[in-house]
């Protein structure tokens, strides 16, 4: 997964929370001279409880040469820039973060049209509050999936874990501090990413998170899927970036991980 500008991702998804879903999954034009028509991609989500929640999933879309394309095939380029997510899809905006048992009222499945020549996609899942609330994390963390196949045989399984340790909950933590000869450094992003290989049966679920630095050096990135190794990438104010690679995380405990530049 491509790392995005912070701010980039800080703002377009506040934007995006309160946009219906029909404006968010609408077919797309075919650009001319594309062959093809566009391929249905679609799927479930749930919470790891089972339960409806209210989400908003980001999709990367990828040719098969590995190329990051938008939402009508363009190629990115300077003439067709790729900002944020190509494509985005918001799940029940009614509902409250904490998700809902009923099933039947609440929808558990999503569907996107995407160009005919997607290959692959990356899918990055949000638990939502309310409305315009953006993301809410009180009861679920976020979830991904790496590079899933276009087309792909059967519903694509999205599923948020559960964060709420008191309601058997798993996900865990890393934190810590980053420090610069000896001294605490400021830091403008710390971000975490799954490395389990991509899964449709959700074992284990694909956690990730972000947070915006902290002038103190100080980081916190929890609610994070437990039982799997993460890459934690640090940036400073002055730009310089440190990546760490299988940090483990355990159910409800915090991974201290302290980080030199």
């Amino acid at each position: 997964m491509r790392a995005r500008p912070l701010l980039l991702v800080l703002l377009v998804l506040p934007a995006l929370a309160g946009v219906p879903p029909t404006a968010l999954a609408a077919p797309v034009p075919v650009p001319a001279g594309l062959p093809g028509a566009p391929v249905s991609f679609a799927g479930t989500i749930k919470g790891s409880d089972g339960r409806a929640v209210n989400a908003l999933i980001g999709l990367d879309l990828h040719d098969e040469q590995g190329r990051q394309i938008d939402s009508r095939g363009c190629v990115e380029s300077p003439a067709c820039p790729v900002e944020g997510y190509a494509m985005n899809i918001r799940v029940n905006r009614d509902l409250g973060a904490e998700g809902s048992p009923d099933t039947r009222h609440w929808d558990t499945t999503w569907a996107v049209q995407v160009p005919p020549n997607t290959a692959s996609i990356y899918l990055e899942v949000y638990p939502q509050a309310t409305g315009f609330g953006g993301t809410d994390e009180s009861r679920y963390g976020s979830a991904m999936r790496h590079k899933v196949p276009v087309p792909f045989k059967g519903p694509v399984h999205l599923r948020l874990p559960l964060d709420r340790c008191d309601l058997g909950g798993t996900t865990g933590t890393i934190a810590g501090v980053a420090t610069k000869g000896g001294r605490r450094v400021a830091l403008t992003r710390a971000i975490a990413w799954s490395l389990q290989p991509d899964n449709n049966d959700a074992r284990p679920i694909l956690g990730w998170n972000v947070e915006p630095g902290r002038d103190d050096g100080s980081y916190v990135l929890p609610n994070l899927a437990s039982g799997q190794k993460y890459q934690v990438w640090l940036t400073t104010s002055a730009g310089q970036v440190r990546k760490t690679f299988k940090v483990p995380v355990r159910p409800c405990a915090t991974t201290r991980l302290d980080v030199r530049f």
